[in-house]
This record gives structure tokens, C-alpha cells and sequence, in this order.
């Protein structure tokens, strides 16, 4: 079972939820860690490609000949301060973004701290999950909004069976159901221009899956990282023109570019954002969000790829084409995306963190802090939660 344990004011609403998977009884405890979590997630194990770089057997997140895939899992806290707001504002509407759930991806034992009661949905079509709140007028007094969870990733791998059949698939094998994965979205038009600087880099590559690394090769080459604090100003936040302009980026505008090459070479794909969590380190705060992307491949299914970190470490460029380490966190699918409820604003161009309106007007996002811990066994969901402290008023 997954607990989902809400604090609204002076009163606690429980949720009890199934969940299938990283169930662990006394004696699968007992497992060695890595086996248990084999056991529970289909995992597609192996490398992408025969000439992948070799690294240290068993080390988490790095291609081995193991069977087993790395793993991690930690407790992460994020907490939402709304320090200012303002006086005149009547009606709060409050969105936050919950990580989404997939095979590589499990979170367990959701706790909400709020003034206000939530609400949590589900987008069908991108599997992303929003909690959202309402609040009325509360005089300038400040706020704040707590979520913890834990949260179990899986190193992912393309099998050679998957790219082996990739390799004599001729076309993209589309479907109505990939449309949304091929249009343009705001600042990523899909152009004559655009179509035309694709077709330029899968020149004589005949399969989806060659068309796509020759994007990502492309990527790796071209565009500058630009993830360094002194040269956040020159991120464009998505803008793939720009972008291909300036031929710099964060690692967010490197799975944008991706994205939009791959749709304008009529490959299905759609940006994935998250964060990164440290490596090595067992408690520490997270900074910064992290990007990256997948397309879709007939037979396989969503393939990842992360062009920064493929820059970033030159040896293991094989390696993030078709395979993701497990030491970081997926929050949300897709750009321009609407909220649940709709909000009144526009689309948002990315969303991992907390989106609000005032008097139904976008209002600046709450300053937002992520810690974790890591986690050495997976925690059993809790059917009685601990009381909280009764929270003070807040307005």
C-alpha cells in the first residue's frame, strides 16, 4: 500500500493507495538490496551498444555486465515558502508538481503539510502528477507548504534485442497516439526551418533509431554546457531557436533541441524534467533542475537520452544514448504544460516545482528548497502515521 498523509490546519486526512511494487515482507528484507529491486521493477538490462566503455562492475549507475541494474532511494523533503503576498490578494490558487511514477520510478509514503487542504491529479495523456491547493484572502501573512516522500529509481538500459530490431526498422512506426509527440509547442516550433537542419544531420541514416543518436551526437558537439552559475544568464529557457542561435544551453535547452530535431525528423519524443541528486553523498541539498529526454522507438517503447551529461562525461557518451544512471528524479513530462485544474495563465514551458495565482494572476513562485537522505532499505509504507505537532494558524 502507498499512504498519502495530509495536514490541513488543525485536522489530518489519511489516503491509503495500492501499490504493487517495492512491497517488502520480513523475509524479502532479508535480500540483498539490489536483488530485491531487480525483483520488483522490469528492468531492461544491458548495454545499448557492444562498443560502451567498460567501468567497474557493481558500481551504481554505470553500464556492467551485471544483470542487476544500479539503484537508488532516498527521502526527499521539498518545502514552499511563500514569503510575500500580497495584501490585496482574495483568492489563492496553488499548483505544485509530484513526481511521476514509471517502472524505473516508485514513490511511496507522500506526506502533505499545508494550510489548506489538497488535491491530487493525474494528466492521462502525460502521466504527470499535480497536488493543488485553494486559499482565500490571508492579509500578507507569509505561508509555508511541505511535501516529503521517498522515492526508489532504477537505472535504465536498452536491451541489445530492442536495438537489434531498431536497426531493420525502416521507419518511425507512428501511431495516432504519438501525434502529440510530434508537434511544435511555444519555442519549440517545428518550421521549414527546423525540418530542413534535421533532415541535414540524419542525412543517410535510414532507421528511427540512427536518425535519433546522429540528433544527439549532434547536440553533444555543438551546443555548449553552460550549467556553470557564472552563465545561467545566457539559458534560454527552452527556446530551441535561440538555443541553435547562440549554440549554448542548460542541460533543460539540450533535451528541448533534442526534442524538437527528433520531431522535425519525424521521430516521436517529449522532454523530461527533473533534478539530479548527488552521487556519493548520503544528505545534502538539492540545486538546480535537470533535463533531459525520450523518444520513441517501435518495439522498445520510450528510450531515454541525456545530451548534458553525455557532454559532460566524454566516456560515457555511449552510454546516456538509450540508458539513464539512478541518481536523480523525474518530475514532469512534456513542455506548455496545463495544469489540473486549468489554470488561467497560459501554458507553463516547464514545471518542477510550485505554480500560483493571485485573483486569478500568475504571482512570482515561492522560494523552494529540496534536501534528501539517502535510504539503504526500501521503507515499508506505514498504515498508522505519526501524529504532527498541531500547526499555528497561519492567517
Amino acid at each position: 500500500m502507498r499512504e498519502e498523509f495530509h495536514a490541513s490546519g488543525g485536522s489530518i486526512r489519511i489516503r491509503v493507495v495500492g501499490f504493487a511494487s517495492f512491497r517488502t515482507s520480513s523475509q524479502e528484507r532479508r535480500k540483498p538490496l539490489m536483488h530485491r529491486l531487480a525483483a520488483t521493477v522490469l528492468v531492461v538490462a544491458a548495454s545499448v551498444s557492444a562498443s560502451m566503455p567498460q567501468q567497474a562492475k557493481g558500481t551504481p549507475g554505470t553500464p556492467s555486465s551485471s544483470d542487476i541494474p544500479g539503484a537508488r532511494m532516498v527521502s526527499i523533503t521539498i518545502l514552499y515558502n511563500f514569503g510575500t503576498i500580497p495584501k490585496g490578494v482574495q483568492t489563492m490558487d496553488m499548483w505544485f508538481s509530484v513526481p511521476v511514477e514509471d517502472d524505473t520510478q516508485k514513490i511511496q509514503n507522500r506526506f502533505t503539510y499545508a494550510p489548506y487542504p489538497s488535491k491530487f491529479s493525474q494528466d492521462a495523456q502525460t502521466g504527470n502528477h499535480f497536488m493543488y491547493m485553494e486559499g482565500g484572502p490571508r492579509g500578507g501573512v507569509p505561508m509555508q507548504v511541505r511535501m516529503s516522500f521517498d522515492a526508489q529509481r532504477i537505472e535504465s538500459r536498452l536491451a541489445p534485442a530492442a536495438v537489434a530490431a531498431a536497426k531493420t526498422d525502416q521507419g518511425t512506426g507512428q501511431n495516432a497516439m504519438m501525434q502529440r509527440w510530434l508537434g511544435s509547442a511555444r519555442g519549440a516550433t517545428i518550421d521549414d526551418a527546423l525540418k530542413s537542419r534535421a533532415a541535414r544531420i540524419v542525412a543517410g541514416q535510414r532507421t528511427a533509431y540512427d536518425r535519433a543518436r546522429a540528433i544527439y551526437d549532434y547536440i553533444i558537439l555543438n551546443i555548449g554546457d553552460v550549467e556553470h552559475a557564472e552563465l545561467q544568464a545566457e539559458a534560454t529557457g527552452g527556446d530551441v531557436a535561440a538555443v541553435l542561435q547562440s549554440q549554448r544551453g542548460t542541460s533543460i535547452d539540450m533535451a528541448a533541441v533534442f526534442v524538437a530535431l527528433c520531431r522535425a525528423a519525424d521521430i516521436p519524443a517529449r522532454n523530461v524534467t527533473g533534478v539530479k541528486i548527488p552521487q556519493r553523498v548520503r544528505q545534502g541539498t538539492i540545486t538546480g533542475a535537470h533535463g533531459w529526454a525520450e523518444f520513441w522507438l517501435e518495439g522498445a517503447g520510450w528510450v531515454p537520452v541525456d545530451p548534458a551529461e553525455g557532454k559532460r562525461n566524454p566516456s560515457r557518451r555511449d552510454y546516456y544514448f538509450g540508458s539513464l544512471d539512478p541518481h536523480r528524479l523525474a518530475i514532469t513530462r512534456d513542455r506548455d504544460i496545463a495544469l489540473i485544474p486549468r489554470q488561467a495563465g497560459g501554458p507553463l514551458t516547464f514545471f518542477s516545482g510550485a505554480y500560483w495565482e493571485g485573483n486569478k494572476q500568475a504571482m512570482p513562485a515561492p522560494a523552494m528548497q529540496i534536501d534528501f537522505t539517502e535510504l539503504d532499505t526500501v521503507p515499508t509504507p506505514q498504515t498508522i502515521p505519526l501524529t504532527p505537532r498541531t500547526p499555528k494558524p497561519q492567517g
